[in-house]
């Protein structure tokens, strides 16, 4: 899958670098509530390119449970998990139609170029919000992943059943 950045995730790792022993915990929960707003982000954009009869695709998308390291930059994924009902990768599912796969009739949609645009708009400030909450009560706010869990488990009882 292509990798999307959010723009203003720099100022708020600044922020962050400021604060000392505790922003790596306050960093998990701000890239969490950024993984939220990213999922929202990439179903609207399957919505409005009109891929929602794509049912599979669109309940697949969820981040992973826990944050990474990516060349010293702590992230977290967001991806389309599992398998569909005819045992196709979501993940390949979601990269054809992004790109297009011409041998196999299927016209590139672009739909994460839309969901990178609609991240921008709410991804930095739900992280924001975050940062704000814990500076204003000294506390880390808990944010919980949507629909983790119930990809994870999509995935495991889809791993079983492909076919061609």
């Amino acid at each position: 899958m292509p990798r999307i950045e959010v723009h203003g995730i720099y100022e708020l790792a600044i922020e962050l670098a400021k604060m000392g022993t505790s922003a790596d915990a306050v960093a998990d929960e701000m890239l969490k509530a950024g993984a939220n707003e990213m999922v929202t982000a990439w179903e609207q954009a399957i919505k409005e390119k009109d891929l929602i009869e794509l049912g599979d695709l669109i309940g697949s998308i969820a981040p992973k449970k826990k944050t990474e390291y990516h060349g010293g930059i702590k992230s977290i994924t967001v991806n389309p998990q599992g398998y569909d009902s005819k045992g196709q990768p979501n993940a390949y599912k979601g990269w054809a139609l992004d790109k297009g796969v011409p041998s196999k009739n299927i016209k590139a949609y672009h739909h994460l170029a839309l969901a990178q645009e609609k991240a921008d708009l709410t991804v930095a400030p739900a992280m924001q919000k975050v940062l704000s909450q814990y500076i204003s009560t000294g506390k880390i706010p808990e944010i919980v992943l949507n629909k983790t869990v119930r990809a994870a488990r999509q995935s495991k009882a889809r791993k079983g059943k492909r076919t061609e």
